[in-house]
Order: structure tokens, then sequence, then C-alpha cells
């Protein structure tokens, strides 16, 4: 069984200064100016992957056309699945604000993509 992704973190912090902070969401943390990434870990039932895809492609297109989005993918595992993780670069927390009210984000996130979760968990890793 190869290892989880989450077991390389030791070796990125010894080759990198990082600050990690987990939380639950809703995301509520304070900008420290540099810009950030927030790294969405989540599950979905696999049976709702078309349906997760339907609404994941307009969110990330709309996103990265956003002029302060500087990255937004997400992918799902191989091994495992409906397993997943969503990736978002924002220069502050203004920007990520600012996308959270965008029409592309209100129209799939909340109640599309959101209610699909069976788990997630956000981290944010300052730049």
């Amino acid at each position: 069984k190869p290892p989880h992704f989450t077991s390389i973190i030791p070796q990125i912090q010894e080759i990198a200064t990082l600050e990690i902070e987990s939380f639950e969401q809703p995301v509520e943390s304070v900008d420290k100016g540099n810009g950030f990434r927030l790294n969405l870990a989540f599950t979905i039932d696999p049976a709702e992957r078309e349906a997760f895809e339907k609404y994941a492609k307009p969110l990330v297109e709309g996103s990265v056309k956003e002029e302060q989005c500087t990255g937004y993918d997400y992918f799902f595992s191989i091994t495992k699945a409906g397993e997943g993780l969503l990736f978002e670069d924002w220069p502050s927390q203004e920007a990520l604000d600012f996308h959270m009210q965008t029409p592309h984000f209100l129209e799939n996130y909340p109640e599309h993509i959101k209610a699909m979760y069976k788990s997630s968990n956000v981290d944010r890793i300052y730049k």
C-alpha cells in the first residue's frame, strides 16, 4: 500500500520554511500578507463523482479566470475511490473573500459540491 501524501510533510518541512495551520470549515484564519495555499482533502461517495465533476468544472474554470487567483485545481485518488484534493492559491484573505462571493463559487460550491462531502479537512499553508 503506498504511503499517504501527508507522510512527506516532515521531509517538506526540513527543506522549506512552512507554517501550517489546520482547522475545520469554514475557513477562518489570519492573512500573513504573503499569500497562501488552501489544501482541501475531501471524501465523496464514489457514485457521486460524475455529479461532483459537473459542478467542479465550472467552479475551477471560473476561478482560474479571477485576476487574484494564482492556482485552483482538484484531483482524485487513483487508489482510494472518492478521496480527492482541492488546491487553491490566493495572495490575500481579501482575494479569497471575493472569490467566495462570485457567481461560479455560489452556484456550484455551497449547495452542490460541499453537500457531497462525506468528510473534509482544510489546511492553510502560508507562503
